[in-house]
């Protein structure tokens, strides 16, 4: 009878008079299809009387082992469904998780598209904008760099206009020199060097040392200075360059070509120092191939060799370090260049040596040596004080190496 129980273990039928009558579906599961058409149900429990089987249809039933089977039958059936169903269940949830994965992906592509569709337009219209406003600043640095090259040329013209008024209106005889050379002393240098072939007397005037004195001392006065950057062009033995670029800006200003010779041209060049427009270069690692150069009249001079036993160096001696220095002697108005150098003998201690270019003379002049155990670093003095050079350098006492400063007087020479 377990076998055609249902509602949670109950018997399927209707409880009348304390007699549950079980239903024809389920007596016929029991009692087999034979009898469900004779049979609409079947009643059990206690009889009114107390007897069992009284008042009660009495039919044939089924065997135990007939029904045990049908029982086992009907379990294994409800089984198997409760399996299908279970398997469906299982295929119906895998396509539904399926379908929202491909849906899912199908959001996320199209969200991840729309994105990077969004962030390409927005690089798109940065690099735009950036691009337009480099556009817009070099238009800005040209026309900045054009209005200064028109104020200066027409400062220039201005100038020329006004000389040119001068000479309409007066004549050489009708003003006096210190009045043309205060007049001349402010004009570029460049203007300065045309006049040089007008006429014998401004010619004259131009090559005066106390113009050239007055004129360069205007010009530091007016001039902030540049930045020397030496470089070479092109593949070995190419042209060699010095750019010079404002301290104020650090822009180029403009390069200046060295017309070195061929030989010269394929040799690492070095500024050694410059003055008052005046470039002191050097080739040479033991300090003794110099060249003197004026960029704007383009002089370009070699001075000599200097000759003294460090320049001529024998077997037992060694060259150790070398220091050059270029600078103004504004009392003798010569420019002058120095070269110090520290050499040893073999068995002996080092010694130094300090020798003196004069451009005026063009002749080198040996000095006394600098004071014992001091040595000048490889490097040069770009600088002027106090009317002195200055180098880095070193001294021992008693085994112990102190740095010290080394500084020649151009004046005094010491």
């Amino acid at each position: 009878m377990k076998a055609i129980l249902a509602n949670g273990g109950k018997l399927v039928g209707d409880h009348r008079d304390g007699i549950l009558w079980a239903k024809d579906d389920a007596f016929a599961q029991v009692m087999g299809k034979e009898h469900s058409g004779r049979v609409r149900g079947v009643g059990f429990g206690p009889t009114p009387s107390g007897r069992s089987g009284s008042n009660l249809p009495c039919v044939p039933g089924p065997s135990s082992t007939e029904t045990a089977q049908r029982m086992t039958a009907l379990e294994n059936s409800m089984r198997d469904q409760l399996a299908d169903s279970e398997q469906r269940h299982q295929q119906q949830l895998a396509e539904a998780l399926a379908e929202a994965k491909r849906e899912s992906d199908a959001r996320h592509k199209q969200q991840l598209a729309e994105a990077l569709a969004e962030a390409k337009r927005e690089s798109d219209a940065w690099h735009e904008q950036q691009l337009a406003e480099a556009m817009r600043e070099s238009e800005r640095w040209h026309q900045q760099q054009l209005d200064e090259t028109k104020r200066e040329m027409g400062e220039a013209k201005r100038r020329m206009d006004e000389m040119r008024d001068v000479m309409s209106s007066a004549t050489l005889n009708d003003l006096p020199e210190d009045v043309l050379m205060d007049i001349y002393s402010r004009l570029p240098i460049k203007t300065i060097l045309q006049f040089k072939s007008v006429c014998k007397s401004w010619y004259d005037i131009i090559k005066d040392p106390i113009f050239i004195t007055k004129h360069v001392n205007l010009s530091n006065r007016s001039n902030n200075g540049y930045l020397a950057v030496t470089r070479r062009v092109g593949t070995f033995g190419g042209k060699c360059l010095i750019s010079l670029f404002s301290y104020e800006t650090f822009r180029e200003v403009f390069n200046i070509t060295i017309p070195f010779k061929k030989e010269h041209g394929r040799v690492p060049f070095r500024i050694v120092g410059s003055c008052n427009g005046i470039l002191c270069l050097n080739i040479s690692k033991i300090g003794d191939t110099n060249f003197l150069f004026n960029p704007v009249t383009s002089e370009f001079k070699e001075p000599p060799k200097p000759d003294y036993p460090v320049h001529k160096l024998s077997e037992i001696e060694i060259l150790l370090h070398i220091g050059l220095g270029f600078d103004y002697d504004q009392e003798t108005n010569d420019y002058k260049l120095v070269r110090v150098s520290y050499s040893k003998k073999m068995k002996e201690s080092f010694y130094s040596g300090v020798n003196v270019y004069s451009l005026r003379t063009n002749y080198w002049r040996r000095k006394d040596t600098l004071v014992h155990g001091s040595i000048v670093e490889n490097s040069f003095s770009n600088g002027d004080l106090n009317g002195a050079l200055h180098w880095r350098g070193a001294i021992r006492k008693k085994e112990i190496i102190h740095n010290i400063i080394i500084s020649f007087n151009i004046r005094d020479e010491v």
